[in-house]
This record gives structure tokens, sequence and C-alpha cells, in this order.
């Protein structure tokens, strides 16, 4: 009933409810980074960072990370160091796919406690929103070589990527969550000048565009176990502008 204002009989006045939440600060990552593996890769309370860009420029890392809810601790390093990878499903179970430098195909597998080789990325791309698990992954979008967006979209069984239906806007650096089956992608860039507010959702065979984000940005953190109960936190406005903004979506539209 978030948003919805009613005519209350009774009092005699009108009445609504209003969405609230807030943030609380956590504990920092060991390592400064950026463009680590994307999307969900775990939990609030189990969650897991791999890879990345440090400085300096382009220097880019294998190093894994686990939180427990309290605090990060070092975890198995990633065989091939990159940045700006798709990834997905949790701290004991989760896959890191393609990214640069350089651009390549390689998928990663976590168990917990290593990385092991996977199936190859259809395509060598980078900033893929990615979201899903180890066995039913999902990745959407991405950029070849620059500037080529592209519209592409593949997933995961666990052993191989297939590709999938072309998402509808071409993109890199959207935010991506859910499920295989209920995926959403949402934000992103198009153009090297034009960030995208544009939303996406997969049923597990076509994507179809649904209410667009408040905010156009890129670079943006997302989270959720559905396309119908999305967020979407920070990222890269135009020209340039970070942001601390969130936005919640469900199922139609989103709310700051």
């Amino acid at each position: 009933a978030a948003g919805q204002v009613w005519y209350n009989t009774t009092s005699g006045t009108f009445k609504s409810i209003v969405s609230s939440g807030a943030f609380s600060s956590g504990a920092p990552l060991s390592t400064a980074r950026m463009s680590m593996a994307s999307a969900q890769l775990g939990t609030q309370t189990a969650a897991l960072s791999a890879g990345g860009y440090v400085n300096p420029s382009p220097a880019v890392t294998a190093v894994t990370e686990e939180y427990n809810g309290s605090g990060w601790s070092t975890g198995g390093s990633m065989s091939s160091a990159r940045m700006s990878a798709a990834g997905g499903g949790t701290q004991t179970a989760a896959y890191a796919a393609a990214g640069q430098f350089p651009n390549f195909t390689v998928t990663e597998e976590y168990n917990g406690t290593v990385w092991t080789g996977g199936g190859a990325y259809p395509a060598a791309i980078h900033s893929i929103a990615g979201m899903g698990t180890q066995t039913a992954g999902l990745a959407a979008g991405g950029r070849s070589t620059a500037p080529a967006v592209v519209n592409t979209s593949a997933e995961y069984n666990g052993s191989s990527w297939a590709a999938g239906n072309n998402i509808n806007t071409a993109r890199q650096s959207a935010g991506g969550t859910g499920p295989q089956t209920a995926g959403i992608i949402f934000g992103g860039r198009n153009t090297p000048s034009d960030n995208d507010a544009e939303t996406e959702v997969y049923d597990g065979t076509s994507w179809s565009e649904t209410g667009d984000l408040n905010t156009a940005r890129k670079e943006i953190g997302s989270a959720g176990i559905s396309s119908s109960s999305a967020f979407a936190v920070g990222g890269l406005t135009q020209p340039g502008t970070l942001r601390n903004s969130a936005e919640q979506f469900d199922g139609t539209s989103w709310t700051t």
C-alpha cells in the first residue's frame, strides 16, 4: 500500500503509507577497489567480494573477501585477476564470468574456499549485469571493444553458458538481481554521454520493459530476491556525479 492515498470515513481524513528505510555503517573492505564482480554475491550476513580495480591504473586484482555481517576476511584468490565481471550466487557457491583487463571469457566458480574453472562466457566482454546462482546464472548487457555496448544475455547451468534472448536496450554497467527465471536489469550506460533509467524483467525466456528508475545512473549497487522486489543504490550520473540515493522496485515502479 506504500504511496497509495485513501479517505478514512471514520476519522474524516485522508490517509497514506510512506515507505521508509535507513542505512547504517558497516565494516570497510580490507582492499579498496571498484568494479568488482557484480550483483548478488551472497547476503548481508554472508557476502562475497571478488576481483576489482585498484590504483595505479589500470591494475586489477584477484583478491576475494568474505563478509559475516560484522567484518571482512580474506578468502581464496581468483585464478584470473579482473574487474567488471558478471557475478552471482552465494558465499559458498558463487560464479564470476568475463570481465577485463584484458577482455576475456573466463568463468570461475567459488566453493567457499577456492576458485576453479567453469564454462567460458559466450563473448569477451565486461561491465555485465550478473545475477542468479552458480548452477542457474543469468547475465545481460556489457561492453566489448570501446565504445560498443551490447544487448546480449546468457544463462549458466553450472557447466556452460547458453545464449538467451537479447535485452531491449543495449547497455553496460547496469544493475541486476534476481534468479535466472525472474531476473531484472536496470540503469547502466548506452553511450559515453548517456546513462539509462530503463528497467527490464526476465521471465526465463524473454525480456520486457517496465517502469524506469527515478534517477538514470550506471555502476549501481543492486540486491533483491526477484524482479518484483529489487533494490538499487548509489551509482554514477552524468557528468560524473556520484550518488548516494536508493530506490526500491515493487514489480511495476521504483520508489526513492
